[in-house]
């Protein structure tokens, strides 16, 4: 009897450790992986000159196809008067969604992982985009959903639009991060 019972003994005991050792768990950081990037049809790029409200644009570029081989269906001119200047916006909406999803609201809403990059080409460089909404990074940082437009001399060329996601990255520079998408308007200064 002795003989079983130390043989219980040390089954317990054994069982107790394995009970032990697989209810421990190790202690872990989790960090949660960065949002992915965004799913976008149409970017509205609109504006009202600041000193006659009568003068205002809004140009779509519409793209509904899921890759790059087709090119957009749509591509509105921006038209300024020169030397006036614009309180402009970008929006952004993805239009296979029925109705169109909205996703500027969404990418104010992460706006610490997004930054707008104006690039423009041919155009004078009176013609200048000033970003004036910021982000809530410590300090704050430029998103580019709301800026202020010069229009510069009278003139043609284009403006490049361009979205980065740049989570844990985002150092108010347009180089780090990937492109959530890029548009070019053709411009007309008259």
């Amino acid at each position: 009897m002795k003989k079983y019972l130390r043989v219980a003994a040390v089954v317990i005991v054994l069982l107790a450790a394995l009970v032990y050792s697989s209810c421990r768990k190790e202690e872990k950081t989790v960090v949660p992986a960065p949002p992915g990037n965004e799913f976008l049809t149409t970017c509205i790029f609109s504006g009202v000159n600041k000193s006659d409200t009568s003068d205002h644009f809004s140009a779509h570029l519409v793209d509904l196809t899921p890759d790059d081989t087709v090119g957009p269906t749509r591509i509105d001119t921006i038209k300024l008067k020169a030397g006036a200047s614009y309180t402009c916006t970008v929006g952004i909406l993805d239009e296979t969604k029925t109705p169109a999803a909205d996703v500027g609201a969404e990418i104010y809403e992460r706006r610490n992982y997004h930054l707008i990059c104006f690039t423009i080409t041919g155009l004078s460089s009176g013609f200048t985009v000033t970003r004036t909404d910021l982000d809530s990074n410590n300090p704050p940082l430029q998103i580019g959903l709301k800026d202020d437009v010069t229009a510069g001399a009278v003139g043609t060329g284009s403006l490049e639009i361009q979205l980065k996601h740049q989570p844990n990255l985002k150092n108010g520079s347009c180089d780090p991060g990937s492109v959530d998408f890029d548009v070019t308007y053709p411009v007309i200064v008259h």
